[in-house]
């Protein structure tokens, strides 16, 4: 979602932007959905030690850290459904 706003001073610009995202608080009420969080790149999986180390090698076989190699395989299976 995006939520644009102006004004021509701080002060209109500060109270522009309250506006705004009170607004669209009120639009995601009013269509039953919860305003969207932008998402910081980052999580944590927990698992076994086994498949980590499972991850760790093969990261290490493609030549990719582990996170760039656990990124592929989640960009690839998200494209399969």
């Amino acid at each position: 979602d995006i939520i644009s706003f102006h004004g021509t001073s701080v002060d209109s610009l500060k109270k522009a932007f309250a506006e705004s995202v009170d607004d669209y608080i009120t639009s995601c009420k009013s269509f039953g959905c919860l305003p969207n969080k932008p998402a910081s790149g980052r999580f944590i999986v927990r698992t076994n030690p086994k498949i980590h180390s499972q991850l760790i090698q093969n990261a290490q076989m493609a030549g990719l850290s582990t996170n760039k190699y656990v990124e592929k395989i989640i960009t690839h299976n998200l494209s399969t459904f």
